[in-house]
């Protein structure tokens, strides 16, 4: 599957359970939610993923790149 593009969205949000015991975090604690959308071409979406980001401990980078030759997203 080809991934074209890709949609995120990085809101903070407080730490609930069930996410928060498995990160070592309390209840309410501060947290990055990553919500990921990729879509193939015709903006069929081929991924959905949240992730949940202890950010006291870990950075969110996120870089996006086309390889070199591949080729370029259709029109529609």
């Amino acid at each position: 599957v080809t991934v074209v593009r890709a949609q995120e969205r990085a809101p903070a949000h407080r730490a609930h359970p069930p996410p928060a015991p498995l990160l070592g975090q309390a209840v309410g604690a501060p947290v990055l939610q990553v919500r990921r959308t990729a879509l193939t071409f015709g903006d069929r979406p081929v991924e959905h993923r949240i992730s949940i980001i202890d950010t006291a401990h870990h950075d969110y980078v996120n870089q996006l790149a086309r390889a070199s030759g591949s080729p370029p997203e259709p029109s529609t």
